[in-house]
């Protein structure tokens, strides 16, 4: 099930992202310099960024998968264990491919800045892009239903046990998209051609799971 409290989750989590992003963004244009290059930043400064989002998505994500897997009927030792090992890993990962994929953008747009220097918007937009709130939310998003999905799975298929009928949910609004409306209160058999594993689906994906045997047991 959505946790209750996912909104205000999602909410926190991109506010802690975008005052890191804001932060690192700072210091990229005082590194770049004026005029702009690419090359005036070190190795050292993606290492830090690197290091700084892991430290910040590790802590956020082990809090949403406790909630998770608690909600979804887990102890709350076991969750805490459970979260740590997971939170460690998918935090590591996100963070070496943001820093990355942040290094790459800024050598592409230092390469546009030798063809064309920019002005002062240019840079500010080139520099926002890559370390903004736009990127900031969408990572939020995506991993705090990953979290919540990752969670239930664990708590579930260690307690009740997964169904065939633990069904898909969307927000059923017009924020949904192409990919998830068909898949709204479908079962496993239907949703796992799409998402294996449940949501996310795509990035910004804001659905859910229902399991069938934990909704048997608050009928019964």
């Amino acid at each position: 099930m959505e946790l209750p409290n996912r909104d205000a989750l999602e909410r926190d989590f991109t506010a802690r992202l975008t005052r890191l992003s804001a932060r690192h963004r700072r210091e990229l244009t005082d590194l770049v310099g004026t005029p702009p290059d690419a090359a005036n930043v070190p190795p050292e400064f993606w290492q830090r960024v690197e290091r700084e989002v892991n430290e910040e998505l590790a802590g956020v994500l082990l809090l949403i998968f406790i909630a998770s897997a608690e909600f979804h009927g887990a102890d709350d030792e076991t969750a805490a264990t459970w979260g740590d090992t997971w939170s460690q890993q998918r935090a590591g990962l996100v963070s070496r491919e943001y820093a990355t994929y942040s290094r790459e953008m800024l050598d592409a747009a230092g390469a546009s800045w030798q063809l064309k220097p920019p002005t002062r918007g240019e840079l500010s937009g080139d520099l926002t892009s890559i370390f903004g709130p736009d990127r900031a939310s969408k990572i939020a998003v995506n991993e705090t239903t990953l979290t919540q999905t990752i969670g239930g799975n664990f708590a579930v298929e260690a307690t009740v046990g997964l169904s065939a009928e633990d069904t898909w949910f969307t927000r059923n609004d017009d924020r949904v998209c192409p990919f998830c409306s068909p898949l709204h209160a479908t079962p496993r058999l239907v949703w796992t051609r799409e998402a294996p594993d449940g949501p996310p689906l795509h990035v910004n994906c804001r659905c859910w799971l229902v399991y069938a045997n934990i909704e048997a047991m608050v009928e019964a």
